[in-house]
């Protein structure tokens, strides 16, 4: 939903048949494949239930994936093996840093496309190496610690997370 959809109607008027409906013509009318972007910080609070994500999915053939900025590790889970099986060109990314290892022990998608990686692209990336080379313990810590850091950057929105990181970025090289 684009980010002034709650702020422009009220919640009254943003049901499900409205959402639905908003997805649907986007995925009709698109040219490329579309990507639900659930995240409830920039649209007034409406967070898009597993069951909904599935039923626009299901709707049009041209909705590919779903990037969960919820942080719902159990909407990622449900999606996976409700979608996945039936439409293989279906994929679940994580819009947080904080959760891409719950995902791998369970077999899940890695992907993750956190806005955090912008600012540590290495150490990002670096939690994933370290998990494919088998050294779990050293990616789960590092992956403590950047949760931390995207914790803090959260409570100020984006300018407390340059304030926050900067220092770490130049330090630690990402």
């Amino acid at each position: 939903m684009p980010s002034y959809s709650r702020q422009r109607r009220s919640a009254k008027q943003t049901t499900s048949a409205v959402v639905r409906s908003f997805y649907h013509d986007v995925a009709s009318h698109s040219l490329l494949p579309v990507i639900i972007y659930n995240f409830p910080g920039v649209t007034g609070g409406l967070d898009l239930d597993s069951d909904m994500i599935a039923a626009i999915t299901r709707d049009s053939s041209n909705v590919v994936g779903a990037k969960l900025t919820c942080g719902s590790v159990a909407k990622i889970a449900r999606l996976s093996a409700d979608l996945t099986p039936q439409f293989n060109r279906f994929a679940v990314f994580g819009g947080q840093s904080d959760s891409p290892l719950g995902w791998a022990r369970r077999g899940e998608c890695w992907a993750c496309g956190a806005a955090f990686g912008n600012v540590f692209p290495r150490s990002v990336s670096r939690i994933y190496d370290l998990w494919v080379c088998g050294r779990r313990e050293e990616a789960l810590r590092l992956q403590r610690l950047l949760a931390v850091a995207e914790g803090a950057s959260k409570v100020g929105g984006c300018g407390v997370l340059e304030i926050c990181c900067c220092g770490v970025q130049c330090a630690e090289g990402g």
